[in-house]
Order: structure tokens, then C-alpha cells, then sequence
């Protein structure tokens, strides 16, 4: 059975323009990375779509999956425009950041439907990325 071999580099292309045409306002990061046991494509974006969006647009563009219970990783061929193909890469890694400031406003909203049941008693925001809140309930 023939098939066509497709490239990291080119299935990182094809990732970058399904991404462009379904999310034209999200900057998307995607990278390949190769190493001795086979190769991978991250995928990374911050705010926009949910990951579960993003995974049914480009989530196919795999070459193999992985049993963790046999420890066993088995390539597959696909199908693309109705012609075989063999994706290189083995896998895909999809990263959604949610910045500080979407998670700030998001608790302000929530803690001002819940502001008569709680106290806020601390809090910090460290570098860009991570944001907590220790809250009470005021009835104890």
C-alpha cells in the first residue's frame, strides 16, 4: 500500500494555515521538535479558543497514537484531500495560556456575585503567568 510522506515542516505549514483560515484573530505559535524516539508539533496560543476548537480543526494531523498500557507507540496512516498520506510527526501538543488579566476580570465578576458569602484574605500575581486568590467564607 503506497502513501505520501509528509514532513514535520510541512505538516507544521499545513497546522499554521487551517489555524489562520478558522481562527484569523488568535496568534498561534507552532513548533516541531525532533528527537531520537520520533518527533511532535506544540501547538500554543494565549485567550481565543478553547482547546477542544483548536484540537477539531488540526487535531488529525498526526502520524501515531500511543498505549500506555502495552508502553507500545504504533503509526497509523490518515487521509488528506482522498489520497494515503503519513504524517512525520508522531504526535501533537496543544497549549492554551489564559492571560492574567482574562483571570483577574474573571474572578472579579465571579467574586461580585459572591462578595456578601466571601472575604478575600490574600492574594499575589507572579510574573505574567500565574495569578491566586485565598478567599474565606464569611460565615465561619
Amino acid at each position: 500500500m503506497t502513501h505520501t510522506y509528509i514532513e514535520e515542516t510541512e505538516v507544521a505549514k499545513m497546522i499554521r494555515q487551517t489555524l489562520k483560515e478558522s481562527f484569523p484573530a488568535v496568534k498561534f505559535s507552532v513548533k516541531t521538535h525532533k528527537y531520537s524516539g520520533g518527533s511532535s508539533i506544540d501547538v500554543g496560543w494565549t485567550n481565543g479558543p478553547t482547546r477542544e476548537m483548536v484540537e477539531t480543526k488540526v487535531g488529525h494531523f498526526h502520524g501515531a497514537t500511543f498505549d500506555g498500557m502495552q508502553d507500545l507507540k504504533e503509526y497509523h496512516e490518515s487521509e488528506l484531500n482522498g489520497q494515503k498520506v503519513r504524517f512525520a510527526n508522531d504526535f501533537l501538543f496543544f497549549n492554551r495560556r489564559v492571560s492574567d488579566d482574562i483571570v483577574m476580570r474573571a474572578f472579579l465578576a465571579w467574586n461580585e456575585s459572591h462578595v456578601e458569602k466571601l472575604e478575600m484574605i490574600g492574594g499575589a500575581i507572579y510574573g505574567d503567568h500565574n495569578f491566586w486568590v485565598e478567599v474565606r467564607s464569611k460565615e465561619y
